[in-house]
């Protein structure tokens, strides 16, 4: 099961800040049981917009 989302990363902020705390955070997601991987990129045409996917075992 894949979950893709879209970031939009707020004004004052940077895309480089999420992609640190999402790190952590995936870190800690990536204990729980079922859990495969996740992803973050960035948009092509949109430097604020991140696209971010988790992969589960299932829903």
């Amino acid at each position: 099961m894949k979950y893709i989302f879209e970031v939009r990363i707020r004004e004052g902020h940077t895309a480089e800040e999420y992609a640190d705390a999402w790190v952590r955070a995936s870190e800690i997601i990536q204990q729980a049981p079922g859990a495969r991987g996740t992803e973050l990129h960035r948009k092509m045409d949109d430097p604020n917009v991140l696209i971010a996917i988790a992969s589960w075992d299932s829903k």
